[in-house]
């Protein structure tokens, strides 16, 4: 196509200031093509990226120790609530209950469907609290996971009364057993387990935050 304006104007056939335009145009069309066709590699690159990161062994077993683990939390919850009578309901037990719920939510969500759920109640009161203090989503998401620690921390330290206590006028002390001597193994595995891949996510975020990532963003 060059060369065609550069033969009419050796020619004669249009003048320079003509075939100047017809090969700045030209150019710019060029130009934009070449363009189009790179952003749109590094948006397939992003899109691979991020679905080579969904279904990676990684993701999809931290997905699981978050299901079970959101699980194990609202049974605690329950049970908590269930041997004080309510009195560590609003305390402990709510809190358990309502993060093991959402916890089971969006992790069962995303082993079926392979994506993150959009409807997350606690988390985007989490994020929405964390953006009226200047922070962002990230922090929203750390300061949730932070919160799933110290709860169970807080289930594992908390007294409660033995199965076999019972009483004339009040409890002793003796009467009284440290949460974790009651879980037993199983329960302390689990309790280990859930908080390290709490831990792990934690880390990810500040990693993520800490970078400057912008395939998620390509990707959409």
């Amino acid at each position: 196509m060059s060369d065609k304006y550069l033969n009419d104007f050796k020619m004669s056939n249009i003048t320079f200031s003509e075939a100047s335009n017809a090969l700045n145009e030209q150019y710019n069309t060029l130009n934009s093509v070449y363009f189009s066709l790179m952003s749109g590699s590094v948006k397939l690159y992003a899109i691979a990226k991020r679905e080579k990161e969904r279904n990676s062994r990684l993701t999809i077993t931290l997905k699981q120790i978050g299901f079970v683990g959101g699980a194990l939390q609202y049974m605690g919850g329950f049970g908590i609530c269930e041997a004080s009578l309510g009195a560590a309901c609003s305390s402990l037990g709510l809190g358990l209950m309502s993060h093991g719920a959402e916890n089971a939510w969006e992790n069962g969500y995303y082993l079926v469907y392979r994506k993150e759920p959009n409807l997350t109640p606690l988390r985007n009161a989490y994020r929405y609290s964390a953006t009226l203090l200047g922070g962002g989503e990230t922090s929203g998401d750390i300061v949730y996971s932070v919160g799933d620690i110290s709860l169970s921390l807080g289930s594992a330290f908390r007294l409660g009364l033995k199965p076999e206590a019972w009483r004339l006028f009040y409890y002793i002390r003796e009467d009284y057993i440290i949460g974790w001597k009651a879980m037993g193994a199983a329960g302390l595995v689990g309790e280990a387990v859930g908080n390290s891949a709490s831990g792990f996510t934690i880390h990810q975020l500040m990693h993520a935050r800490a970078g400057s990532n912008d395939w998620e963003e390509l990707s959409k």
